[in-house]
């Protein structure tokens, strides 16, 4: 049985959902066609749209790595959409970028801060910012407590910086292998 093709609600030509709700595309999708398509589908469904396509074999991160900062940057959550692990892999694949260029990792530990809630501290979106985490902790108390924890980030577990190209968050892609209790502190009280 083949896939039930709907074009209507998406004007980019090609993509489509099938019948059982994953995204396609015929033939191969470029960085470009996958923005405009993300645009189209809405930022948060811009994490399975790079699952759903990568999957398929129709976008290849290895050609057009900046699909994966795009996807991640732009979903609210990116990694309660799609496992780690696949992020971790993609952006691997992408190679270490900074604003969205290929570049090379720091070479010093970075001291990196995340808010969140206790059970999310092992979490890949940290940042450099201080304030920025106190106000994630403070935003995060629908869980009852938000922290602040700090991790000083080796460069082997960085996999991206996302500053000004980004939500201005000064964000870095953390690979959550690396995080532990033995890493990861609490560096402020809760927040209630």
């Amino acid at each position: 049985m083949s896939p039930t093709r709907t074009r209507e609600p998406f004007w980019v030509d090609g993509l489509y959902l099938d019948e059982y709700g994953f995204y396609g595309f015929d033939g191969e999708m470029d960085s470009e066609t996958f923005s405009t398509a993300g645009g189209h589908v809405g930022r948060n469904n811009m994490p399975a749209l790079l699952f759903d396509l990568v999957q398929r074999g129709v976008l290849r991160v290895e050609q057009h790595p900046a699909v994966v900062v795009e996807a991640w940057m732009k979903a609210e959550f990116p990694a309660r959409n799609v496992h780690p692990e696949f992020w971790v892999d993609w952006f691997e694949t992408a190679g270490y970028t900074h604003n969205g260029h290929p570049s090379s990792r720091p070479e010093a530990p970075v001291t990196l801060y995340r808010g969140c809630a206790p059970e999310r501290q092992f979490g890949m979106s940290w940042t450099t910012d201080l304030d920025r985490a106190r106000w994630f902790a403070e935003r995060d108390l629908s869980h009852g407590t938000g922290n602040v924890y700090v991790y000083q980030a080796d460069s082997a577990a960085l996999l991206a910086f996302i500053g000004e190209w980004g939500r201005h968050e000064a964000e870095y892609v953390v690979d959550p292998y690396f995080l532990s209790d033995a890493v990861v502190k609490v560096l402020d009280e809760p927040c209630r």
